[in-house]
């Protein structure tokens, strides 16, 4: 979701009521971003890629016992990559 346009041109960023519209309309889905390997996770409404204005951090989310589960597995196959690459470039 990019930002909204003011009458006068300017942007104007979208308010927390919409994006929480997004996420009741279309879920949420999480996503490593542009940069995988940076190791950042974003919670996003389902049909956004806009990292900028619609994602949530996700220290901010009470997880449920399965979703805290698939993101403890996301985190550790980032560390598992980032270790491999440092053992293959070792070589």
């Amino acid at each position: 979701m990019t930002a909204f346009q003011a009458v006068d041109g300017s942007s104007i960023p979208p308010t927390r009521t919409h994006t929480k519209t997004l996420y009741t309309k279309e879920g949420m889905k999480i996503s490593l971003g542009k940069f995988p390997k940076s190791g950042n996770i974003f919670v996003l409404p389902g049909k956004s890629d806009d990292f900028e204005n619609d994602s949530i951090p996700l220290n901010t989310i009470e997880l449920n016992t399965a979703l805290s589960a698939k993101v403890e597995e996301i985190q550790s196959l980032i560390i598992a990559i980032k270790d491999l690459e440092s053992i293959h470039s070792r070589k």
